[in-house]
């Protein structure tokens, strides 16, 4: 019998360089140098963003992002609703519903020296923000690695020179 990888376990190199060569014209990799950032300063950076960065970024997305929010499935009325109270979702809201698919990632992770500033962060699905924590793990790790930099996944840049804050992707994405 054959060895079958689970399609799921981006531990495994084989699925992860499968889901790294079919991800979409939205996004792309990035080089960083790798930083390291002492235990408290990371819980800190932490517990700020669980605090306020959060909150910050949904305030802000509606006007930065509307027209991809539309096509992810909002209309005008979430957006104002978004805008108005961040990520305070009513429990049967359509905005809960999609955006509870994404997660707010930070482009540049913290543990990589990144920042809570809302230009660092960018809305994922749920499965992009495991597959970029398995890539630069694996990095981490020794594979792949170049001296002091590893690559991450960001969304591509606008003409104005800033990261796309919402990059699409295909409905219900699955890398594999």
């Amino acid at each position: 019998m054959s060895y079958q990888p689970n399609p799921y376990d981006f531990r495994d190199n084989r699925v992860l360089e499968k889901a790294l060569a079919d991800l979409p014209d939205s996004v792309e990799f990035i080089d960083i140098e790798v930083q390291r950032v002492p235990p408290m300063v990371l819980k800190g950076l932490r517990s700020q963003f669980d605090y306020a960065g959060r909150h910050g970024f949904y305030l802000w997305l509606p006007t930065a992002a509307g027209p991809q929010l539309k096509t992810m499935g909002l209309d005008d009325y979430d957006l104002a609703h978004l805008s108005l109270e961040g990520t305070d979702f009513r429990p049967h809201n359509r905005a809960t519903t999609i955006l509870k698919r994404s997660t707010v990632d930070h482009i540049v992770g913290l543990n990589n020296g990144g920042t809570n500033d809302i230009s660092n962060l960018c809305l994922f699905p749920h499965i992009v923000n495991q597959l970029k924590d398995a890539w630069e793990w694996t990095q981490k790790r020794g594979l792949f690695r170049k001296e002091g930099i590893i690559q991450t996944i960001a969304p591509k840049k606008l003409e104005n020179g800033q990261f796309n804050p919402v990059p699409l992707f295909p409905d219900q994405y699955y890398p594999f």
